[in-house]
């Protein structure tokens, strides 16, 4: 059985494809899937326009990325009848006074040193591209090959696809520990207890004291409170 820790966007997408290919895959979400970063982000698949200093090697493979949007949104309809609303009407990035301008222009000359096929634009012909832009806007970049897509149908659409194509889904199940034995990962723990047999074959305990010392911690102070709290002492029997 193949595990994977998260049930975002990425953990479901792997999952799903695992599923399609026959693998047994379980996939551990500490809350819901698809409900933390994929429902908070905004869906945009911006590899030109995001683009930053530094990470140029990994601009391929975003732009790649990207590239397989369509087919990719189009397969997520036709498994589940979930349309996640791709867009290709292209990404402003919009400035509102001199300072953001300057930026912008510098962040257009980077882009256009990248070989990147963006535009300028001035606030007249931004506002004429997308009218509800405010008459502050001074300038614009344009990506035409930046797109968009609702991030929490996509992510709606893949929970039912992994479920369809075969795959298990465990919410509310936080991965504690990941167990080794002989050096390699071998599984996920839910349950910290169950690290402790690989944990003292390998005699790898880094961290263990956190696994025992929260649940010996909460029943004691459990014990408490119900000793000292819920059961007054005049309603104790005598010793």
């Amino acid at each position: 059985m193949i595990a994977i820790v998260g049930g975002g966007i990425c953990g479901l997408s792997i999952g799903w494809r695992l599923a399609q290919a026959g693998r047994a895959v379980t996939v551990f979400e500490r809350g819901e899937a698809g409900m933390a970063a994929t429902w908070a982000s905004a869906g945009m698949l911006a590899a030109q326009a995001e683009a930053e200093h530094g990470e140029e090697a990994l601009l391929p493979l975003a732009l790649a990325s990207r590239d397989l949007w369509p087919g990719f949104a189009a397969e997520l309809a036709a498994a589940t009848g979930i349309d996640v609303d791709y867009r290709a009407e292209g990404t402003l990035v919009v400035a509102v006074d001199r300072d953001e301008r300057e930026a912008l222009e510098q962040r257009y000359d980077y882009l256009r040193g990248l070989g990147l096929p963006v535009e300028w634009l001035t606030g007249a012909e931004a506002r004429s591209r997308e009218p509800a832009l405010a008459r502050a806007v001074v300038g614009a970049l344009f990506s035409a090959a930046d797109h968009q897509v609702d991030n929490r149908r996509v992510a709606s659409a893949l929970r039912a696809a992994f479920l369809k194509a075969g795959g298990t889904l465990r919410e509310h199940a936080a991965v504690e520990s990941i167990v080794t034995a002989g050096g390699r990962a071998t599984g996920a723990a839910v349950n910290p207890a169950r690290a402790f047999g690989p944990a003292l074959v390998d005699n790898f305990w880094t961290d263990q004291w956190l696994y025992w010392l929260g649940p010996i911690l909460g029943a004691t102070i459990a014990a408490l409170v119900y000793n000292y709290v819920l059961i007054p002492k005049s309603q104790q029997p005598p010793s």
